[in-house]
């Protein structure tokens, strides 16, 4: 095995991404990070779209996943947050 997989095998790891939407590079990084060796611990994004499936599906397999934002909804050009249907 070369160095560089020795040394991920000691690092933890989360994943920084801006959108996430049906989850599919999410989990394409995950399979990266995993193959090297590495410890994976969280994912960050910046905007979640909460209408489409990434959030459920990265959940559902155990990922912690927190989003700065999240959309439920783009209806008519308007964007609703999820808080904003939440509260409602």
């Amino acid at each position: 095995m070369n160095r560089q997989c020795d040394a991920a095998k000691r690092l933890s790891l989360s994943i920084i991404d801006d959108f996430l939407a049906n989850g599919q590079a999410a989990l394409g990084m995950v399979e990266i990070i995993e193959q090297a060796g590495a410890d994976m611990v969280g994912i960050g994004i910046v905007i979640e779209k909460a209408f489409q499936d990434g959030g459920r599906l990265l959940r559902s397999r155990g990922f912690r996943v927190v989003s700065l934002a999240r959309i439920a909804s783009l209806d008519g050009g308007a964007i609703q947050f999820a808080d904003e249907v939440m509260s409602r």
